[in-house]
């Protein structure tokens, strides 16, 4: 939704027109509001009313410190979300005028920006400095998208989500379709997720610390790149389906000799939290390794260690002091909006439950028998739990749920990655011989090249050893990656005085470049010209440098610096105009 303040009559009678004065003061009891609570807040860390440094909760916490932009982005937020609720009040406490009035306040359900720099609304009044490009309140990410790279630019990070979410403004999903309060994270995972081990006869450890779900090609190129599709992470896959891995968690971090004999004595995990001394012992992280490597994973199950449920960044010196992770991640789920897990059965073309027993085909009676102890309707089930719970697919790992999530996920981060490495974009593609080399390596000859005394390993690192399907094999045997592919060949004397190439309007000679336009360098070569995007890291000095009608013909620099074109255009043709935006 933008807001814009305009002198012109309003165009569309479906516009919502509200006095100038009610969004002045939508802002000025936002304002009050936050500082309050920033002064609340400030008080109570100098009582040092907050999380105990020491304790579980401090700890946690001073190893995830916020930058100063995450800050920002919070506060801003905040803001935002008291404005939000002020005004949505004074909507209902006021009648709305609806006719047509000069010095207005317009509210208009605009389509998603698209990225194009003609969108972007800025302030009469600009500062132009020497920042980066990409202004350093924002969030800083990769061009990956050429047909809205400015969308990048705005700082959006917001999560995709395959359902809307269930909650309000600062609400989090608390109450049962009955009406009840939803049991607690914790009762949940004292109920459903408690601790029985069900070792995997196929899988190492390694497949819970490093597996990634995704099938890559074994030869040729990947055509299926979307320029128009958006990257960004599922909430449900971060928030739920992507933390399947701690019902693979052991509770204790084996170690193993060169011979794959166990040595003694373990580490248990909660004596390995925020304890990196141990690996600087003389082959500490060798053995460590090789105890992931020759140790089974738990199988994927409701199921869950005691370690992480019980004893989660403990303090040793305080009883009861360690977290539980399972309980963090339903909160967590509820706290982001995530609707319950029958919601996503749909999505995944599973049948809706309307009871318990509709739940048989995909979760083991005894596992059932939890969920109907702990919740008291089906809807109520948390996405996690339930998709944990859920028997895995054939020849899979995951149940139907998870696979869906997680491999819809994984899908979109390829078809919408331009810079995938197996890509068949001409520009930046490998070459044939790079892709081979780069797909002959495996885990296990990267784990042999960064140990410090290497011995044997089974090739396939996320699969258990055997003798005949995945034999231990010294590491100087697998195969290697040759730089050989990337090495430019040789160019001949007589090539840089007789070939040329045709950079925009200059010819140029073979191993010299030149700039086609303000944001594309192209390097002449014996096979043709080459040619790369530039990173501009000030666009001011961009400005500078180069025409303003240049830049704007420019698609690398529309994506980087477009948003100074827009505000050249504003500033020139609506100086009196003032766009406020939200």
């Amino acid at each position: 939704m933008r807001v814009f303040l305009q002198e012109a009559a309003v165009p569309s009678d479906d516009l919502f027109v509200v006095p100038k004065k009610m969004l002045v003061k939508t802002f000025e009891v936002a304002e009050e509001k936050w500082l309050s609570t920033r002064k609340l807040l400030d008080e109570r860390f100098s009582q040092k009313k907050g999380a105990d440094a020491k304790g579980p909760i401090g700890t946690a916490f001073a190893f995830n410190a916020p930058n100063e932009e995450a800050l920002a982005l919070s506060n801003t937020s905040s803001l935002l979300e008291i404005a939000s609720r002020a005004f949505l009040q004074n909507l209902e406490a006021q009648q709305i005028v609806t006719r047509r009035r000069r010095s207005a306040v317009i509210f208009d359900e605009a389509e998603e920006s698209k990225g194009k720099s003609e969108s972007t609304e800025i302030s009469n009044s600009v500062m132009f400095d020497d920042l980066d490009s990409i202004h350093s309140r924002f969030i800083r990410q990769s061009m990956n998208s050429m047909s809205g790279p400015a969308a990048f630019l705005s700082g959006w990070c917001r999560m995709q989500e395959l359902l809307p979410g269930c909650d309000g403004i600062s609400a989090p999903k608390m109450r049962s379709v009955t009406g009840a309060l939803l049991p607690s994270p914790r009762r949940i995972s004292s109920t459903v997720h408690i601790d029985v081990s069900h070792l995997s006869n196929r899988h190492t450890l390694m497949l819970m610390h490093f597996g990634l779900i995704v099938w890559v090609m074994r030869r040729g190129y990947y055509g299926g790149y979307d320029p128009s599709c958006p990257a960004n992470i599922y909430n449900e896959f971060a928030t739920a389906a992507f933390r399947f891995g701690h019902s693979m968690v052991r509770p204790n971090l084996a170690r193993m000799d060169n011979r794959y004999n166990g040595m003694s004595p373990h580490i248990a995990l909660r004596d390995g939290f925020f304890n990196s001394d141990m690996l600087y012992h003389p082959l500490m992280v060798d053995e460590l390794m090789r105890g992931l490597l020759g140790e089974p994973m738990e199988q994927l199950d409701p199921f869950i260690s005691k370690e992480i449920t019980n004893h989660l960044f403990e303090d040793k010196k305080k009883q009861f002091s360690g977290m539980d992770l399972i309980a963090l991640n339903i909160h967590r789920a509820r706290d982001h909006g995530l609707a319950g897990y029958n919601s996503y059965r749909e999505v995944c073309s599973l049948k809706r439950a309307t009871s318990f027993q509709d739940l048989s085909n995909e979760i083991p009676s005894d596992v059932l028998a939890k969920l109907k102890e702990a919740y008291a309707h089906v809807d109520d089930i948390d996405l996690f739990t339930g998709s944990i719970s859920e028997k895995p697919v054939q020849g899979g790992l995951l149940g139907p749920t998870m696979t869906c999530i997680i491999g819809t996920q994984f899908k979109r981060l390829r078809q919408c990655d331009r810079f995938w490495y197996e890509t068949n974009d001409p520009a930046i593609k490998f070459t044939p011989q790079q892709l081979a080399e780069i797909r002959k390596m495996t885990l296990s000859k990267v784990i042999c090249d960064n140990l410090d005394m290497p011995s044997d390993i089974q090739r396939y690192a996320f699969d258990a050893p055997h003798n005949i399907l995945n034999p231990r094999i010294p590491c100087d045997k697998l195969p290697a990656l040759k730089l050989d592919a990337w090495r430019d060949a040789p160019v001949a004397a007589s090539l840089k005085q007789v070939r040329r190439c045709h950079i925009g309007s200059k010819e140029v000679e073979v191993g010299k470049s030149a700039l086609p336009s303000p944001c594309v360098s192209c390097i002449c070569t014996p096979e043709g010209t080459r040619c790369a995007s530039l990173r501009i890291t000030s666009c001011q000095r961009l400005f500078k440098e180069a025409r303003p009608e240049d830049i704007a013909k420019d698609n690398v620099c529309v994506s980087q610096c477009g948003y100074l074109l827009s505000i050249s255009n504003k500033l020139s043709t609506a100086a009196d105009d003032t766009q406020l935006h939200f």
